[in-house]
């Protein structure tokens, strides 16, 4: 990974966590994962289990109710992790 992406990964790892910190109005972890998702237009599993502290496979649970509720939608590259997309609605 380039030293640039890299950068970018701790920032982006950064705004999760002061989101988290600030959870306010937001009641579940769906929730705030719904509000970081719609700030950030996508969301790595990676960056989710990180931020929310859980196993990877708590994340894709996670990934996957968003997707059956039609709120997100899942990316599979040939090489890297699953992404979290927003969906917009129209």
């Amino acid at each position: 990974i380039k030293k640039s992406e890299r950068t970018i990964e701790r920032i982006r790892l950064e705004l999760i966590k002061n989101i988290l910190q600030k959870k306010g109005r937001y009641k579940t972890q769906l929730d705030m994962i719904y509000y970081i998702l719609k700030k950030t237009k996508t969301l790595k599993l990676s960056e989710i289990a990180e931020g929310f502290k859980v196993e990877k496979t708590m994340a894709e649970k996670w990934m996957n109710i968003l997707v059956e509720h039609g709120l997100a939608e899942v990316k599979y590259p040939s090489f890297g992790e699953p992404i979290l997309k927003w969906k917009m609605k129209k």
